[in-house]
């Protein structure tokens, strides 16, 4: 109870980043350097708690695990712990995010984690990379509209699935996406990815565009899309069942 309350007087009066532990759910106990006053669901493990919970279910001890678009590390940390015998591929370009990922690593004693300081995308190039108003995560920019809702950006280093795997990096059996709108560029930079490995994917749609596009890739690569509502799994009939939706998609067996 001391521990919950310390957190409760953080909560409230403190607005700066310490080095916390997180107080319940998949992550209790994993340290994380929080603003506890912005960063409540990280603090009590509620962050992304249904998709979290989704995949879950699907892992095992010997799972290779990619965390594309890692953030500050959580799902990479969460999955570390777990992956008694795989490992975690933890993919992020942005500067600030990565630092914090290779920390939270560090701070936890994960000796199974591998960082790609890269993003991803369809094809190897550099791009801006952007963090718009009011948001905490960045994209890869793709036009000037992008750019003009900047408040950071710098250059960044893209590769793609299929040159990483053919760099030695482990195959995955199940990859998250969340990258702010590349998903669907992500998915055409994996073509052997997709034709000789067949992953189980857990991503996040963030428009239409990006619906239309990871619908048609996964639906030629014979892949079964469902898409999370309320916790549960739905099957999508369409591409606009699934805009603005967390989707899992495995090949039909």
């Amino acid at each position: 109870m001391a521990g919950l309350a310390s957190h409760f007087v953080d909560f409230i009066f403190t607005d700066s980043v310490k080095t916390y532990r997180i107080f319940s759910g998949p992550a209790y106990g994993i340290k994380m350097n929080l603003n506890a006053r912005r960063q409540t669901a990280f603090l009590f493990g509620t962050y992304e708690i249904a998709p979290l919970n989704l995949l879950l279910k699907y892992i095992s001890s010997e799972t290779v695990f990619w965390d594309i678009g890692a953030q500050i590390g959580y799902f990479s940390c969460i999955f570390s712990r777990l992956l008694t015998k795989g490992c975690v591929v933890s993919v992020e370009p942005f500067p600030e995010h990565l630092e914090l990922v290779r920390e939270h690593i560090r701070i936890n004693n994960l000796r199974n984690v591998i960082i790609i300081d890269k993003a991803l995308s369809s094809v190897e190039k550099s791009f801006p990379f952007v963090i718009a108003r009011g948001a905490h995560e960045g994209k890869i920019a793709h036009n000037k509209e992008h750019l003009n809702l900047t408040v950071k950006a710098v250059n960044i280093e893209a590769t793609t699935m299929d040159i990483l795997i053919n760099s030695g990096v482990p195959v995955p059996n199940i990859v998250k996406i969340d990258t702010e709108g590349e998903e669907g560029q992500i998915l055409k930079g994996a073509t052997l990815v997709l034709q000789k490995y067949q992953p189980s994917f857990l991503i996040e749609i963030h428009d239409l565009e990006n619906a239309q596009m990871c619908w048609d890739i996964l639906s030629f690569y014979h892949y079964n899309i469902k898409f999370l509502n309320n916790g549960f799994l739905r099957q999508a009939e369409r591409p606009q069942d699934i805009d603005n939706k967390h989707i899992w998609a495995e090949t039909i067996k």
